[in-house]
């Protein structure tokens, strides 16, 4: 007896993806490592592959004239190196007339990574006090890795993880996540979507929030649903968190169309929640060091290099080719020479990397070298987006190569990341920074009267009377990145 209600049919679609080969995925992979990270794997591969070994350290640094390109000519990443005189490009001037290559202090072979001391020390004082305890962002991949998810799920986790600041907000939108999980997969806003929603699961409550609303929603819905106040608490955070950052429970008992004792008792539940999650893993534990990078100004000219004391000291092994020739014909050749090849590939990989950050790091400089000399509020607004379009890469491919590299620079150091900042309209005048306008904020609050302290709504009047035109909400969410209170708690 056939049953009629049921019928199979077979449907076709097309659905686009992009995998990429192991080669690239390692170059991927080596790209996004900190120094740190960087250096385990190089121990392991060291230990598990006959032919790495460790080579001497180069006891100065010169300046290579003949490996300087012609004048105010960029390097390019996809020259060949020749066998005699290749090696990583180690750093750049930057000058008021252009770009400049100005040294390449580590020389090798085409399969060898050395690493360089810099002139006029042992690179002591490139080492800095920097968290060793496990940082949020471990904290948040130790979760993840014990998340059941598929390989696309589980790389654009990476990139949120990535985005995530140090308060625990999520400072990426879902289109922007989009674009950085190319070219290693295609993925939809509905799948990048989900995967945030993977995130906010994660320990501690409220991480991955995209605003405070947000952040509070999360952690007042792990509460059981008989807390008292509640509802109220959820309506409140929703709607009224400006209304209740002023004390204006009169004002919120009125919108809500309940008494003012309820309010009360719901701000008291709100005050508990904590709007900055992620400051629960701040390290309590300190330890030592070095910038990937490092800027100086020399004479007239802005010096980018690299960190010569974190440049890997690897290459082959000397014999390796002859080793490979005595293996020909027995048992484990075809091994021994895919070992071979392993470690060839690993070496240049690092050596992309190299090239990879300098070459992105230079263009950041060159766009930035005002906020070097006259403090953050120069910085100009500037996007990956931008810098991958002037080094012809993908966006994703800068995202990895800024993504945990430090920069020492004559007033500390930064994230290269930290260089990066959106663009806001300003009448009658070239666009403004983002960050340029928090430091504004910050100095108008600083120089306020404790007894009467600038609203919200008064900043904005303020700068928009210098002509940055920018929404209350606008100032109130920079007020809020830079942790400082609302005016009702500035008052004394």
């Amino acid at each position: 007896m056939v049953n009629q209600g049921h019928s199979i049919n077979q449907v076709l679609s097309h659905k686009q993806t992009a995998i990429l080969a192991p080669q690239l995925q390692q170059g991927v992979r080596v790209l996004q490592l900190s120094s740190v990270e960087l250096q385990n794997e190089i121990d392991v591969a060291l230990s598990d592959n006959p032919f790495l070994e460790k080579m001497e350290m180069d006891s100065g640094f010169e300046l290579a004239e003949d490996s300087r390109p012609g004048k105010n000519e960029p390097a390019k990443s996809n020259q060949k190196p020749d066998a005699e005189n290749s090696g990583l490009i180690h750093g750049y001037a930057i000058k008021p007339s252009g770009m400049k290559e100005f040294a390449s202090g580590i020389t090798s072979g085409s399969t060898s990574v050395s690493r360089a001391e810099s002139s006029g020390g042992t690179g002591s004082e490139f080492l800095l006090e920097m968290p060793g305890e496990p940082t949020l962002h471990a904290f948040l991949r130790q979760q993840a890795n014990a998340t059941p998810l598929n390989d696309k799920q589980h790389h654009i986790l990476e990139i949120l993880i990535d985005s995530v600041n140090d308060k625990g907000y999520l400072r990426v939108t879902v289109d922007e996540a989009m674009q950085l999980a190319m070219p290693d997969y295609v993925v939809t806003r509905l799948e990048v979507i989900k995967v945030i929603g993977v995130l906010q699961d994660f320990e501690p409550v409220g991480v991955g929030a995209r605003n405070s609303s947000e952040c509070l929603l999360l952690q007042l819905a792990e509460k059981p649903e008989n807390t008292r106040g509640l509802e109220l608490a959820r309506q409140i955070v929703s709607r009224y968190l400006l209304l209740m950052a002023r004390k204006e429970i009169g004002q919120i008992a009125h919108e809500l169309r309940c008494n003012e004792a309820d309010v009360q008792c719901a701000c008291a539940l709100i005050r508990q929640l904590d709007p900055f999650p992620g400051m629960q893993h701040a390290p309590l534990r300190e330890e030592l060091i070095a910038p990937d990078l490092i800027v100086k100004k020399i004479r007239e000219s802005w010096v980018v290099r690299l960190n010569p004391n974190l440049t890997p000291a690897i290459s082959i092994h000397h014999e390796s080719e002859d080793l490979l020739k005595l293996a020909k014909g027995h048992d484990g050749y075809q091994k021994l020479k895919q070992t071979l090849q392993d470690a060839k590939l690993l070496l240049s990989n690092i050596e992309k990397r190299y090239r990879t950050i300098l070459r992105v790091a230079m263009l950041v400089i060159e766009r930035q070298v005002d906020s070097l000399e006259q403090g953050e509020a120069k910085l100009k607004p500037l996007t990956q987006k931008e810098i991958a379009g002037l080094l012809e890469i993908h966006v994703s491919t800068v995202s990895r190569a800024v993504n945990g590299k430090y920069i020492l620079t004559p007033a500390g150091v930064v994230e290269l990341r930290s260089f990066f900042c959106n663009s806001i309209s300003r009448s009658g005048g070239e666009d403004i920074s983002s960050r340029a306008i928090q430091v504004q904020i910050k100095e108008l609050i600083d120089q306020e009267s404790t007894e009467k302290p600038l609203s919200d709504n008064k900043i904005t009047q303020v700068l928009k009377r210098r002509g940055i035109h920018v929404a209350r909400r606008t100032v109130m969410k920079y007020r809020e990145q830079l942790g400082i209170p609302a005016s009702p708690q500035r008052k004394q």
